[in-house]
Formats: C-alpha cells, structure tokens, sequence
C-alpha cells in the first residue's frame, strides 16, 4: 500500500470504531479550520524559538518540585491531596531517554482503579511545572467518561500549568518563568502547524469519503498542500506511532489557555473559574465551558474576543525571548 492507502485505512477505521472521538471534532471542523489559519498568520515569529535556553532552568530535586506545587495548590485554594498523592503512588516519575537533554514532558493515565501523573524527571523547576498540568488531568479522570472531557482536557491542564508559571514569578523564579512561557509559544506554534493538515484531511474524508489528489482539488480547488499533508499525516500515523486526536487537543489546548492565564492576570478571581472547569469536565458540555470563560458559541466572536489576549501574550513571550538571547550573549 502507498501513504495515500494507508491513511484512507486509518481513516475508515476510526470513523467506524472511534467516531464518538471524532463527534465533538467534525462538530467543530469549520471553527477549528478558521481558527488554524487564523493562528498560523499570528505565531510565524514562534518558528524559531525552541528550547530557548532549557539548561538554564533552576535545579531542583523531586521532593523540592512537589513541596512547590503544595504551596502553590494551598495559595489557589485547590481541594487536593498532595500527600496523599505521595503515599499511594498517584505520583511517579520516570527516566528521560536522554539525561544531557532537559524534556517538559509527561503523562497521565489510568491503572485499575488508580490515576497515575507520571513526570519525565529533569531534575530542575520544570518539574513542577509538569507536576502541575498532571495533576489537573488527574482531578478529571474519573471513571465517568464524558467526551468533553477528552476534548478539553488538555485546555483546563495546560490553563492552570500557564498559571503555575505565572505564580513562579511571585515566588523569584521569573527567569525561569520567561524560559517555560518561551517554550510553550513554540509549542503553540508546533501544533497548530501540524494540525492544519491533519483537519484538512479529515474534513475531505468526512465530506468525500475518501482521500484522494482529485477530491482535494474537488474541495480546496488546487493541489497545493496535498502532497505535503499526505508526508506529515502518514509521518505522524505510522513513523511516529500517534493518533490524530491528540496534536488537535494540545492544539485547541495552548490557544484557550494564554487567554485563560491573561484573563486570570486580569482579574485573579478567574482562576475560581478554572479550577471549576478543571475539576468538572465530566459533567459539562461545550456551551457551558465557553460561557464559564467568557466566550460566546459562536465562532467569528470567539476569534474576535480571544485575539488581545493572545496578542498581549504572544508579546510577552517575544519580550522573554529577546531577553533571554542578550543573557546568552
């Protein structure tokens, strides 16, 4: 089989097997392809930011990364034992494949009965701040599965990880602060640019049942890009061993949150907001998430609303940015 085969395989066998995932997606499809335009025009100065100065991050011991995101659950007012998470190894940590390589990544997941934050150990305040996006996916995983939840997940993790970040500031660490919020602009950037293929090619699926040079032309009116997507979306598929859903959640995920965290910077009384969506996406829909944040359910407006926020963001990653290049220098 070609790529071309491939992914039509793929295709049909998540929407026969998994379109419950797909529901809430093909729902959303012309905002979501509204909104990756939209994003690509804004984030272009992102491309080069990556791992802006990672090895400078303050070390930290595990112990020290969990008595911080203690602090900083006591002074949000957030329900939630971290102790207890100790005792009963809700919290672990795991190895990075490469230890001379600094990664913000890690993990939740169920196992039996429990929930599992897994944090790739840096040891240094990075840490923390996965510590912090785990947890909030561990206070929604409840046997109560609601599709919301799995659409919005990583927008609730990554709005009260953005917070965490901020809240560093107060705490000294605003070099540190500048380096996360630096990374995760790139990352905003890295995901809206892979997902934009993704939801081109889902959307001529679902309207043409099947992926093909003619049915893109049929549909977008040229062949540009075809090829392109094809490479990324077979790459992502079968090189690379991930679903399609997740580069969609993360993508949705770090456009909601920088105007969630400039919403709370605004009035810090917003955070009650988010804990609330954090701590009930298995009972809430759409229209409700939306209105909580502040959001009408209409797209044009939501574009239109959000732009400042992440305007005012984006800046304030450039700022860190040019800042942390003179450092080097």
């Amino acid at each position: 089989m070609n790529k071309e085969e491939k992914i039509n395989e793929y295709f049909k066998h998540i929407f026969s097997e998994q379109y419950s995932l797909l529901h809430l997606i093909l729902l959303n499809m012309n905002a979501l392809k509204k909104s990756q335009e939209y994003m690509e025009k804004k984030l272009i100065i992102a491309k080069n930011m990556k791992h802006a100065n990672l090895e400078n991050l303050t070390e930290m011991d595990f112990l020290s990364s969990i008595e911080l995101v203690k602090k900083f659950y006591a002074d949000m007012q957030i329900e939630y034992d971290i102790e207890k998470a100790v005792q009963n190894g809700t919290i672990s940590i795991s190895e990075p494949k490469n230890t001379f390589k600094k990664t913000l990544t890690g993990m939740s997941y169920r196992a039996g009965e429990n929930v599992i934050a897994d944090v790739t150990y840096n040891n240094c305040i990075s840490d923390a701040v996965i510590l912090s996006h785990e947890l909030a996916h561990v206070r929604n995983n409840t046997k109560k599965y609601v599709y919301t939840r799995k659409f919005l997940t990583e927008t609730t993790s990554y709005a009260e990880q953005l917070v965490f970040t901020d809240y560093l500031k107060k705490l000294g660490y605003e070099n540190d602060s500048d380096i996360l919020n630096i990374q995760e602009l790139w990352n905003l950037w890295r995901f809206n640019f892979s997902v934009y293929e993704i939801i081109r090619l889902l959307d001529l699926y679902n309207l043409l049942g099947h992926i093909s040079l003619e049915n893109w032309i049929f549909l977008y009116g040229s062949q540009k890009g075809y090829y392109e997507a094809i490479d990324r979306v077979y790459s992502l598929i079968y090189e690379y061993k991930n679903n399609i859903f997740d580069p969609i959640y993360y993508s949705i995920a770090l456009t909601f949150a920088p105007y969630m965290l400039e919403k709370y910077k605004e009035d810090p009384q917003f955070f009650t907001k988010i804990k609330y969506l954090t701590d009930n996406l298995n009972i809430i829909g759409m229209g409700e998430f939306l209105e909580t944040i502040g959001l009408p359910n209409e797209e044009e407006e939501i574009v239109n609303i959000m732009s400042p926020y992440l305007d005012k963001y984006k800046k304030e990653c450039i700022e860190a940015y040019d800042k942390q290049r003179r450092l080097v220098k």
